[in-house]
């Protein structure tokens, strides 16, 4: 097995090291195939995440094909079935795990984030964080499952309705799917986005409407866009380029603002007697589980497309490299496809 390992921040070290058979009746071991760069991964690279632990492996998207499950297997799955990971890892003890909430759960793990991800050529896994993909579904397409799923878990969450206003702070990956699932929803989308390149990908996807703060006063332009209401509902992705009162002044009296994204959201950034004045209902989203088979069925039947967003394919050894000329959030808009040998 060989993988690369991130010894410390900003420092590559490949390994290899010799992989033992499947011994357990819940696990699968995969193939790798294609993984994708994600502004998590780049975070954990530079050493900016809170509570990441290294050495560690990084990635936490990826698709391969599974190699090998034991003779008395639990898993539903055959060699050669071609397969997506699901990177939470809930503990299965908690009280919410034997609730039916394990994407609540508390002592949750997270691939390439707390525990060793998936840049490696293979990597043995419980059944349960694996889910079969269409054959007509390309890896590409499959690696957006994750986001997918996300977007998925946030729209159960805020209860979107139709003709509804949906202000999304920003257009990364996450925030480009989400839009087109409101759009599926038959609501309103209003992507708030101020980075150059990704607005003319919108431009040419024509995905919702498009509000560029810094060169329109946002809070003119929201009310102008929902006559005056501004959003029923407001999704902020944190990151450092967006501000969450930004978020919340844009959202109308008694709506839904719901904060994902993996970035911590930076303190003192939002009013909180403003929410309250409001009456807002602040809720937030950390993962996909349990979506993953409905957004397997978006990508599938090219509800979401994504293809606009991938912009770079790169060898498993070109890691380190890319890594380095990657700058730290530039995986917020683009897609990096790594290719496993």
């Amino acid at each position: 097995m060989k993988s690369w390992v991130l010894t410390a921040p900003q420092t590559f070290e490949f390994l290899e090291e010799e992989f033992r058979s499947v011994d357990r009746a819940d696990l699968a071991k995969i193939k790798l195939e294609a993984c994708m760069v994600s502004a998590t991964d780049l975070r954990v690279y530079s050493g900016i995440l809170s509570g990441v632990s290294y050495p560690i492996v990084p990635g936490r998207q990826g698709v391969g094909v599974v190699s090998e499950v034991s003779d008395d297997n639990e898993c539903c799955f055959e060699k050669g079935d071609r397969v997506v990971v699901d990177p939470f890892m809930p503990c299965g003890s908690c009280l919410n795990c034997k609730t039916n909430k394990s994407g609540l759960c508390a002592y949750n793990k997270t691939l390439g984030l707390n525990t060793n991800g998936l840049f490696t050529d293979f990597k043995t896994l419980k059944c349960t964080m694996l889910h079969k993909i269409p054959e007509h579904v390309s890896n590409e397409t499959a690696l957006f499952t994750e986001y997918a799923a996300i977007a998925l878990s946030i729209i159960d969450k805020i209860s979107i309705l139709e003709g509804e206003h949906v202000a999304i702070f920003s257009a990364c990956k996450l925030g480009f799917v989400l839009a087109q699932i409101v759009s599926y929803y038959q609501a309103i989308p209003i992507i708030i986005e101020a980075d150059e390149a990704q607005l003319a990908i919108l431009s040419n996807c024509q995905i919702g409407i498009v509000i560029n703060p810094k060169v329109t006063d946002l809070n003119q332009a929201i009310k102008e866009t929902t006559g005056g209401r501004k959003c029923e509902k407001v999704v902020y992705i944190a990151n450092p380029d967006t501000n969450l009162n930004d978020a919340i002044n844009c959202c109308g009296f008694s709506g839904s603002l719901c904060i994902s994204g993996v970035s911590a959201v930076p303190p003192n950034s939002g009013d909180f007697t403003e929410v309250q004045r409001k009456q807002l209902t602040v809720t937030c989203v950390a993962n996909g589980h349990k979506n993953f088979p409905s957004a397997i069925n978006l990508l599938a039947t090219k509800t979401i497309k994504h293809l606009p967003i991938v912009t770079q394919k790169l060898s498993f050894n070109e890691i380190p490299e890319v890594f380095k000329e990657l700058n730290r959030f530039k995986a917020r808009y683009c897609g990096t496809k790594v290719i496993i040998d």
